[in-house]
């Protein structure tokens, strides 16, 4: 069953999500809504872990600005190979600027899945 709320996108921007607080790479941007993102994480999160991060170009240059979120890890699913896996996040905190930021990077990946 479809528990999403809002409608998710890819496109051909590289994300990272970088935790504010100690610069660390928390993973890259597989998905993203205004309502959360999953991420590939080279090392799972703890789920019901709570992380204040940015996303961020993964390369130099792309023309995107960053936006700060906190984001709650819903849940976990290591990859096959053991190397990392795949965690969902809500977004439980974003000010109306980072909104709105985050509302024009949604623009920017035009392919709903």
């Amino acid at each position: 069953m479809e528990r999403r709320k809002h409608i998710r996108y890819s496109g051909d921007v590289l994300l990272e999500a970088v935790h504010i607080a100690s610069g660390a790479r928390l993973g890259r941007v597989v998905d993203l809504s205004v309502g959360g993102t999953m991420l590939f994480c080279p090392t799972l999160p703890v789920e019901e872990s709570v992380w204040v991060c940015q996303l961020v170009p993964a390369s130099p240059g792309t023309p995107t600005e960053a936006v700060s979120l906190t984001l709650d890890c819903l849940w976990t699913r290591p990859a096959s190979d053991g190397i990392g896996g795949w965690a969902g996040f809500q977004i439980v905190d974003a000010d109306d600027s980072q909104r709105i930021a985050l509302a024009r990077l949604i623009e920017r990946l035009p392919t709903p899945i």
